[in-house]
C-alpha cells in the first residue's frame, strides 16, 4: 500500500455543483463521498466464518467498488469487487474469511472508487479505509488472544461520537490528530431534508478543510422534516500514515 502525504498551505473550500431548472428551481449536487461504517475498530471475527462490512457512498461516479481486507504486513487476504448503483447511499456485503487467515489485530478494510477522482487530489481515485483496526482469530488450538492495538493513537478523533438534539441546534465537534498530520478534512453527509449551517453556509455533503491547530468546529443543524434524520460527521487526516476516518453520529429530532 502506498502512503501519500497532503500538505496543504491554504485553505480549500469545495463548492458543490449547482443546477438551475426552467422553472428556477435549483439542485445542488452533493460532493464524491465514500466511507467504510463497519468494522470501525475494535471488532473481532475468525478465520473461516462470515463477516459483515457496510458503507456509506454519495455521488459516485463508478459501477463498482473495490474491497480489499488486508493486514500491515502486506497480506491481502479478500479482494473482491462489488456492484454498485450510482443513487445508492449506503451498501454491505458478508464475505466468508479465508481459513488460512493468519491471526492478528491489525486487519483494515480498503475500499475504493476507480471512477471517482479524490475531492484534492484529482490525479487518485476516491479510496478510503476503516476507521480503526480489527482482530481475525482462528478457533480452538489456533486462537490466540488478542493482542494490544498499538496505533490507535495514530487515528483521527472526533467527539461527541453520538448525540442526539432538536432541530435548531448547534453541535461543536472536537478533533484530535495524531502526530505527523499535515492537514485535516471534514466530510459532513446530510441525507435530504436536513441542513447543516456554519454561520449562513450549508456545509451538508461537501469537504470542509480544517487546519491541524483547529481543534473545535461548531455547526447548526435543521431538521426540515417531520422524521428524526441522521447526520454522519467524518474527520479525515492526512500524513506520514494511512489516511483513516472516523465517524460520529447526529441524530436531529424534527421540528
Amino acid at each position: 500500500m502506498k502512503r501519500v502525504i497532503f500538505l496543504c498551505l491554504f485553505s480549500i473550500a469545495l463548492i458543490p455543483a449547482v443546477t438551475v431548472a426552467a422553472n428556477n428551481s435549483v439542485a445542488v449536487s452533493p460532493a464524491p463521498y465514500l466511507a467504510v461504517t463497519s468494522p470501525s475498530g475494535g471488532e473481532m471475527f475468525y478465520k473461516n466464518k462470515k463477516m459483515t462490512i457496510t458503507w456509506d457512498q454519495a455521488a459516485l461516479k463508478g459501477t463498482k467498488l473495490d474491497l480489499q481486507v488486508y493486514n500491515p504486513y502486506g497480506k491481502i487476504i479478500v479482494k473482491k469487487a462489488i456492484k454498485i448503483k450510482k443513487n445508492q447511499t449506503s451498501g454491505g456485503i458478508s464475505i466468508k474469511l479465508p481459513k488460512n487467515s493468519p491471526t492478528s489485530n491489525n486487519y483494515m478494510i480498503y475500499l475504493c472508487d476507480k471512477k471517482t477522482p479524490h475531492p484534492y487530489d484529482s490525479s487518485k481515485p476516491l479510496c478510503v479505509y476503516s476507521a480503526g483496526e480489527f482482530t481475525i482469530q482462528g478457533t480452538g488450538s489456533d486462537a490466540l488472544p488478542p493482542l494490544e492495538i498499538l496505533d490507535l493513537d495514530a487515528i483521527p478523533k472526533i467527539t461527541p461520537e453520538r448525540i442526539t438534539v432538536p432541530s435548531g441546534t448547534t453541535v461543536t465537534f472536537n478533533f484530535q490528530y495524531p502526530t505527523g498530520t499535515a492537514s485535516g478534512q471534514l466530510y459532513l453527509y446530510c441525507p435530504a431534508g436536513l441542513s447543516a449551517f456554519v454561520g449562513q453556509t450549508n456545509v451538508c455533503n461537501t469537504y470542509q478543510y480544517l487546519f491541524v491547530t483547529q481543534s473545535v468546529y461548531s455547526v447548526r443543524f435543521v431538521n426540515s422534516t417531520n422524521q428524526s434524520i441522521n447526520a454522519v460527521p467524518n474527520l479525515y487526516g492526512f500524513g506520514s500514515y494511512v489516511p483513516a476516518g472516523k465517524a460520529s453520529g447526529v441524530t436531529v429530532l424534527p421540528q
